[in-house]
């Protein structure tokens, strides 16, 4: 496993350029710990595996330009306070909050960063006693992708709730 993640990071060098400093010192920060599952994926690749016959897919599939995961069981080496300064350095790098779940004991954070219309980072956490999950998904893409985006993961169902404008998002 670890050599294929060697080899995707030899393959994709574009993807570190690609990614936010702070997304980037996060990842690398944890991803070598032993109890840490690190997935780190060029668009490329992404494209390579999920290319179908289905012209929507397809279509949706080429504006990721990259994906970042980490995955933490019970014992996260992830303090409260280390989140605490990552979600600032994010905030700091133009990231803001998009939705925030709380239900008991877990908490699934969405921040996304946009260059004018554009979306180029949507940054998804999970936060519990059971573990902690990071996603990072880069690429080129607006609120009717989100809405596209199928992601099997606790509080995602809520980007098929998204508008498909930016500016229709009803704030507080």
């Amino acid at each position: 496993m670890k050599k294929l993640l060697f080899s995707l990071f030899i393959l994709c060098p574009i993807l570190i350029i690609a990614q936010t400093k702070s997304i980037d010192q996060f990842y690398k920060t944890y991803s070598g710990l032993d109890e840490v599952t690190s997935i780190n994926l060029s668009g490329d690749l992404l494209n390579f595996v999920l290319n179908d016959d289905d012209d929507d897919s397809d279509s949706k599939n080429t504006k990721i330009t990259g994906l970042r995961v980490l995955l933490m069981g019970e014992e996260t080496p992830v303090a409260s306070k280390d989140y605490k300064r990552f979600i600032k350095s994010i905030k700091d790098e133009a990231f803001e909050e998009l939705i925030c779940l709380k239900d008991g004991g877990e908490a699934v954070d969405f921040h996304l960063k946009e260059n004018g219309s554009v979306i180029t980072n949507l940054l998804i956490t999970v936060r519990g006693k059971d573990g902690f999950v990071l996603l990072s998904i880069e690429g080129n893409f607006d609120y009717e992708d989100l809405n596209k985006l199928d992601i099997d993961m606790k509080g995602a169902d809520q980007l098929r709730k998204l508008p498909n404008k930016r500016d229709e998002i009803k704030r507080a």
